[in-house]
């Protein structure tokens, strides 16, 4: 179709240019007398092609769901007003001409963002073959409306449609051309990639019928800079509050450190809204993980207190048991072997006799303190209850810990697994 003139060397340049002139001024004088007139009055349908090509996409808009691309468009129809013998001119069998002389398509795309619908501009320029082809490659800025669904942001790919149609529905098929590889000459979008496109001819519905054409953009998301920049510190901040779960109760620093981490996490949801695309008829699955993530901390702030409760509550208990007198019915024999040994410990003492042992010295600086004595079987039911107690708020710490991670591992694969 925008093939070059075939010469023969064997003419002069100077017959070459006479035949140039005589062919631009019969091919003139027969537009001028046909006068544009559109090929329904010729009594035959025509046929319209025309092929497609996106080479770059230049802006995306998730709130008015419009995409904006920049692309090639061939169109070629046949105008039986233009139709020569190459022998007769020196061989020249393709010749360019003024597009305003000719009669051209009007070829709109139903599916734009503006109020009215947009119709293809013609070059200044157009070829025209001996066989009454006529062809021109328009370059096109399109901003068309496209159904974007941003459930799986940032991982999310998307089909956008174009469709073609001619405005006197005159047939029009798609002209499958060998891709021009002009796209190499564009830059890339930032954040977006043009994946692919396809394009077929459609019946219409209506009547008379005619056809039509479809057009798909297949683009992705460039998904590393909110890999790093979103999922990445979200994971963290996850993380980051399972490990108050770690840090010990007698330490003083578990609710201290819940509230930086709500604190701190309130400042970063501030920076991810300004990130996250705005769609209300398909929220991002990520916005659940946002919501999740600030339930976390308001339920292992409340689990932490519970456990500094448990904590403080066990502590008192075991400091009561300690200083609390043995109420044991004991024996008036072992009441005065056990009033003999200290008495006897406590002479020693004074005297700085031998140092006896730790536990022996403990419990007779305790009993001595109450002002009653204690036996040994006592201290040793003492410390084993406070001991007991110290593991049963370790063991809480373990289980919120436990129910927590899995309850997050479990929310995370819904959102991006499922």
């Amino acid at each position: 179709m925008l093939g070059r003139a075939r010469l023969d060397t064997n003419i002069s340049s100077s017959s070459y240019l006479d035949s140039f002139t005589k062919l631009r001024k019969l091919i003139q004088s027969r537009l001028e007398a046909a006068n544009k007139i559109p090929p329904k009055y010729y009594h035959f349908q025509i046929p319209i092609r025309l092929n497609y090509e996106p080479l770059q996409i230049i802006f995306v808009d998730e709130v008015s769901q419009t995409i904006m691309v920049s692309s090639s468009i061939t169109l070629v129809w046949l105008d039986p007003v233009v139709s020569w013998d190459p022998r007769n001119y020196s061989g020249i069998d393709t010749i360019e001409m003024d597009s305003s002389s000719f009669w051209a398509p009007n070829i709109y795309i139903p599916k734009t963002s503006d109020s009215s619908v947009k119709l293809l501009t013609l070059n200044e320029k157009v070829q025209v073959s001996n066989r009454s082809t006529v062809s021109t490659l328009i370059p096109i800025i399109t901003t068309t409306l496209c159904n974007l669904d941003l459930t799986f942001f940032p991982f999310d790919k998307h089909s956008c449609t174009m469709i073609f149609v001619e405005s006197d529905m005159y047939n029009l098929t798609y002209l499958d051309l060998p891709p021009k590889d002009i796209s190499f000459y564009f830059g890339t979008n930032a954040a977006w990639i043009l994946v692919g496109y396809t394009c077929v001819t459609q019946p219409s519905h209506y009547t008379p019928t005619f056809t039509y054409i479809v057009c798909s953009i297949e683009m992705t998301r460039r998904r590393a800079f909110y890999v790093v920049n979103l999922i990445g510190p979200m994971a963290m901040t996850s993380a980051m509050t399972l490990v108050v779960f770690w840090l010990p109760a007698k330490a003083g620093e578990k609710m201290t450190f819940a509230v930086s981490m709500f604190l701190a996490s309130s400042v970063f949801y501030n920076y991810i809204l300004e990130i996250m695309p705005r769609s209300m008829e398909s929220p991002p699955r990520l916005n659940l993980l946002l919501i999740f993530n600030g339930i976390l901390i308001m339920l292992a702030t409340a689990a932490t207190t519970f456990v500094l409760r448990r904590y403080e509550h066990q502590k008192e208990t075991a400091q009561a048991e300690v200083s609390k007198p043995s109420t044991k019915s004991r024996t008036l024999d072992q009441k005065q072997g056990e009033s003999k040994k200290n008495r006897l410990f406590y002479s020693r003492r004074c005297n700085s006799v031998s140092p006896e042992p730790v536990e022996q010295v403990n419990l007779s600086q305790l009993s001595l303190l109450q002002g009653e004595l204690i036996g040994p079987e006592q201290l040793e039911v003492t410390k084993r209850r406070y001991r007991t107690g110290q593991w049963s708020y370790v063991q809480l710490d373990m289980m919120f810990f436990a129910l927590m991670s899995a309850l997050t591992l479990i929310v995370w694969i819904l959102v991006f697994f499922l």
